[in-house]
């Protein structure tokens, strides 16, 4: 695979181009900025909690927010700690938006027998950031993806942080219990995360 390959290959110079690649792997304005300038921008205190403390080895999460609470941000400031800190756990960092996950499902050709699948890459990623989850189309044509995705994390016991607009109630809703719950217990030895949901104003 991409990361094996890299890893055989070993060198400081081929290590900062692996980094590099998983950094442009983030959304457009989330790579550039200073963690300061990062943390700075989550109006939720919450996630910023989140963001500062969450780590390798700590339970799945969902964060729940409207536009602009700094959901994103946050994920984006727990994936660059880590992706920055030494040892080995930055390699199996992986994020996608599920709009773009669901698009590439779409359009995909069937793969020859000597390529990776992108989506076995997500699937087993050490910690998979999975954003913006409920902005795709709400029918089980882009459901049944996701629900594969998730199924298969959930089993391999692999750690994921999913963003939404949406509510617990309303991703239970959408999903199911099952999904949801799986969302944030994506871990072989139970331990359990949490929906942590954003001080939502009346409109």
């Amino acid at each position: 695979t991409e990361d094996d390959g890299e890893r055989g290959a070993g060198g400081e110079g081929v290590e900062a181009e692996h980094r590099a690649r998983i950094l442009g792997r983030l959304p457009s304005g989330l790579a550039k900025p200073t963690l300061e300038d990062l943390t700075r921008r989550i109006r939720e205190p919450r996630f910023r909690t989140f963001a500062t403390r969450w780590a390798i080895g700590y339970p799945s999460a969902v964060l729940s927010g409207p536009s602009g609470s700094g959901k994103t941000s946050a994920c984006a400031v727990a994936f660059r700690r880590i992706l920055e800190a030494p040892g080995g756990h930055w390699r199996g960092l992986r994020w996608v938006s599920v709009q773009r996950f669901i698009d590439s499902r779409r359009s995909r050709r069937e793969p020859a027998p000597e390529d990776v699948d992108p989506v076995a890459k997500l699937e087993m990623a050490t910690l998979l950031v999975l954003d913006d989850l409920g902005q795709e189309p709400a029918q089980d044509w882009a459901r049944e993806p996701i629900q594969g995705l998730v199924d298969a994390r959930y089993m391999s016991g692999r750690i994921t942080i999913t963003t939404t607009e949406l509510t617990h109630v309303q991703l239970i809703d959408r999903y199911g219990t099952a999904l949801v719950r799986r969302l944030y217990e994506g871990r072989s030895d139970g331990a359990q995360g949490s929906v942590i949901e954003a001080t939502r104003r009346a409109a």
